[in-house]
């Protein structure tokens, strides 16, 4: 049987166009022998239908959907590594000889059949991938609204975990996302952005949420100010988002804030997007997240960089009294991990923007006094660093104001 699949891909090879007429009855056949027990065998199966598609890639229309089944679920926990070389070989031939017109379709047909294994999807993940890195903007474009639904299928994935989740998965669907976007034009990626953003937001479902915020960190990591064009729409869902955050959202709250710091930090006078509206709606919902830290380092490396960038987006001084004015406030926090974030908080914004905010001082020191008296040592320790800073920016002592 082996021999008899190696003189079929000598054939074909040898015959070109003329096998054409001998697929229908040869293909089904090297598709069944893919699962045969016998390793010899679905390797040389695997390698006849690798050289079918070099061949005669436009004409395998009917198998493609299959094909693609076979070379993501077949081979995939085996420890023979012929088998695995061979199935690897197919899946690459899937996104390089198949016309996109052909494969993205059948890539949507057949996601249901490669969701069970972990192996499988991410088999799957590559053949999508390697396809959109091959794909010209024209053809992104002509199938646009079929990427659409197949990555809100995707983003299913996190829902349908009973058991923990596995993390590379979603990171390979982001990263397959954010590759597809850069070959979107403003009007391509615009309904396809909102239709994932909708999907996410009016489910209310909690994972599904996460997963479209772990998308969007990403997104507006890859397009910078462009994200901006697009980010308005979910900002009401940011809003309510963090007033009913609870400790327990620790990943939706760091892929959340996250993206808003991004947003944050490629906002220019241009671009205009944190205006005064959406400054006033984000406010205490932000400042609130200060409260809502669940240890020193997430504030540090997630809400720290955000308000941050919050504050450094804007000059007018009314939007930083009114910042600092609510960051003072958990300053009496029973909580001391709240004033240690707070510290950290100002620490960030003072070595940020430096002397432009020492127009704010009159009102903080007052509050100063209070946690440079803290029973908490690091609290404690924080607020004199602080005010060392304060003093280098002066050029002068504050002590005598305690």
């Amino acid at each position: 049987m082996v021999s008899s699949m190696k003189c079929i891909s000598e054939m074909v090879k040898t015959l070109g166009g003329h096998f054409i007429p001998h697929l229908p009855h040869v293909i089904p056949l090297l598709l069944a022998a893919m699962t045969s027990q016998d390793c010899s065998v679905a390797v040389a199966a695997t390698e006849a239908i690798t050289i079918v598609m070099e061949t005669l890639p436009k004409f395998l229309s009917p198998y493609i959907s299959d094909v693609v089944r076979k070379g993501c679920c077949c081979g995939i926990l085996t420890e023979h590594a012929t088998l695995n070389t061979a199935t690897e070989k197919l899946r690459a031939q899937l996104a390089t000889n198949i016309p996109s017109r052909l494969l993205v379709p059948s890539l949507v047909c057949c996601y249901e059949d490669v969701t069970t294994e972990e192996e499988s999807i991410l088999a799957y993940l590559q053949v999508l991938h390697a396809s959109v890195m091959n794909m010209s903007t024209n053809d992104v474009s002509s199938h646009s609204n079929t990427f659409a639904d197949l990555f809100i299928k995707l983003l299913h994935y996190r829902s349908s975990q009973q058991e923990e989740l596995s993390e590379v998965v979603e990171d390979r669907i982001v990263e397959c996302f954010t590759d597809l976007v850069v070959k979107m034009s403003e009007n391509t990626f615009r309904p396809v952005f909102l239709k994932l953003c909708d999907w996410a937001t009016l489910s209310k479902n909690y994972d599904h949420i996460t997963s479209f915020y772990h998308l969007a960190d990403q997104v507006a990591g890859k397009l910078k100010g462009l994200f901006l064009l697009f980010a308005g729409h979910m900002i009401p869902n940011c809003v309510e988002l963090l007033k009913n955050m609870n400790g327990k959202d620790h990943q939706l709250q760091q892929y959340l804030l996250s993206c808003l710091t991004k947003c944050f930090h490629y906002d220019t006078v241009a671009s205009g997007f944190l205006t005064t509206n959406r400054f006033g709606a984000l406010l205490e919902p932000l400042v609130g997240q200060v409260s809502r830290v669940t240890d020193g380092n997430s504030a540090e490396k997630y809400l720290v960089p955000c308000l941050v960038e919050f504050a450094a987006a804007t000059t007018d001084d009314s939007r930083w009294k009114a910042l600092n004015h609510e960051l003072l406030l958990y300053s009496k926090d029973d909580n001391s991990l709240v004033r240690r974030s707070l510290l950290h908080v100002l620490l960030g914004l003072y070595d940020r923007l430096g002397e432009s905010l020492l127009v704010l001082l009159p009102e903080t020191i007052p509050f100063l006094a209070e946690l440079l008296e803290d029973e908490d040592e690091q609290v404690e320790h924080l607020c004199q660093k602080f005010i060392k800073i304060i003093e280098l920016l002066l050029g002068e002592s504050i002590q005598h104001y305690f």
